[in-house]
């Protein structure tokens, strides 16, 4: 969630393990 664009860390975390997910697994 960290690595996410700009945004508050709650948010980043939340659209960060979608993305995390896609970039990791897909």
């Amino acid at each position: 969630g960290k690595m996410c664009c700009g945004g508050t860390p709650l948010a980043t975390l939340e659209d960060g393990k979608q993305i995390w997910k896609e970039k990791f697994i897909g």
